[in-house]
């Protein structure tokens, strides 16, 4: 029988809220590993595991971190950022050693590819674009073009040398109140010549906007959605072969991010409300649902077979389920209820009153956001209900 996930550490730097996190070489003889994290604030913060010893960066970045990851053959981690710039730190030093420009809008995704002994970053944006960099020469190399909104990316396994193969997913436009065009596209691209040709591409399979794509294996793709479910996919063509659902509402959490481990085996998923689903696809098991205290921004796959993941309430929590990792019986208590209290809070509501004092949805032409993705909470016929401000379009999106 498998054993249940449980709690294993909490680790807290300044309390903003985690939105990366990323996986570095440990820097002591004391710890296996050290996980570095990025915060709504802009601030990077490191942690040795298992000893929990915090190593604060000294760098800030001047907007909200969105995406980390090691660049482990260069001896380098790169942060994406709201600003729309690509940074590159020094593990060892912690030293900010590049920057690279060229996105318009936030950096959201990042991944790293190899070829040719050559080390490549990809980064996807709000600007609509993916684009592939050369790190050794801090040069942008191509630019896959025409996403619909934000852009996630992951790099796929390729047999020809030279030759990159990439898959993004695409948020979709707004179009009569509802969002389109969400889109994976499997891309090619030849780092000797930067010819980019777009090989298959499939649209409209979520009910949402696609928010995450990762491999889970060489022939596996997955893609997460606002629509709450994760489709496994082709990852040749990009077709849908399987849905995974662990909600069965009208309105089921958005999900934001995966984690593939155990050689695919497993697959973990956050979502806006505070749920961390893990579920097993050989089948046979129901999925297990880690509830936290507020949205969690993203969930990775830690060295050891555990799970790490990044709470809007300033967190960084470990997962394992190897007996000799689970915390305390007495810190997993605690943490029970801290979740009951939290989702209790939530689940009650704004009062008659407070939706009373919120924007009418029938005015909200004339109330325009400041910033893609704004969320704004409305009064529609007394029901509070969240939209979300898509610049392309100019509306606001339910």
């Amino acid at each position: 029988m498998q054993a249940d996930w449980e709690l294993s550490q909490q680790l807290v730097s300044d309390s903003q809220g985690i939105r990366a996190a990323a996986v570095l070489p440990s820097g002591s003889d004391v710890d296996a590993f050290s996980i570095v994290t990025g915060n709504q604030g802009g601030g990077l913060c490191g942690f040795g595991v298992p000893s929990a010893d915090l190593h604060p960066v000294e760098y800030q970045h001047n907007h909200s971190v969105t995406a980390l990851i090691h660049v482990e053959s260069l001896g380098l981690y790169a942060t994406g950022c709201k600003d729309a710039k690509i940074r590159l730190f020094d593990v060892k030093t912690k030293a900010l050693e590049a920057t690279l420009e060229g996105h318009e809008k936030p950096v959201t995704s990042l991944a790293v590819a190899t070829t040719n002994d050559t080390t490549y970053l990809i980064s996807g944006s709000w600007d609509g674009t993916a684009k592939v960099w050369d790190v050794a020469r801090r040069a942008m190399m191509v630019t896959m073009p025409d996403h619909e909104n934000s852009v996630c990316v992951t790099a796929l396994e390729s047999t020809e040398a030279g030759v990159l193969k990439v898959a993004t997913g695409s948020a979709g436009v707004a179009q009569n109140n509802q969002i389109m065009g969400h889109t994976v596209r499997i891309w090619s691209i030849h780092v000797g010549t930067g010819q980019v040709q777009c090989l298959h591409q499939r649209a409209n399979d979520h009910e949402g906007p696609i928010r995450d794509i990762a491999l889970v294996n060489p022939t596996t793709l997955a893609t997460c959605s606002n629509d709450g479910t994760v489709r496994l996919r082709s990852a040749e063509t990009g077709e849908s072969l399987s849905t995974l659902v662990f909600l069965q509402q009208k309105h089921p959490p958005m999900l934001l991010s995966m984690a593939p481990l155990d050689g695919g085996a497993i697959l973990a998923a956050s979502a806006e409300d505070g749920h961390v689903v893990v579920w097993t696809l050989d089948g046979g098991v129901d999925p297990q649902i880690l509830l936290h205290p507020a949205c969690v921004w993203n969930v990775i796959a830690l060295p050891n077979g555990d799970i790490a993941t990044c709470c809007d309430d300033g967190t960084l929590r470990i997962f394992t389920r190897s007996s000799d990792r689970v915390a305390p019986a007495v810190e997993r208590e605690q943490f029970a209820q801290v979740v009951q209290e939290a989702h209790a809070k939530k689940s009650s509501g704004p009062t008659p009153e407070e939706i009373a004092k919120l924007p009418l949805w029938e005015q909200n032409a004339s109330r325009p956001g400041t910033s893609e993705g704004q969320v704004q909470v409305f009064n529609k016929g007394g029901i509070a209900i969240a939209a979300q401000w898509s610049s392309v379009s100019r509306t606001w999106v339910e």
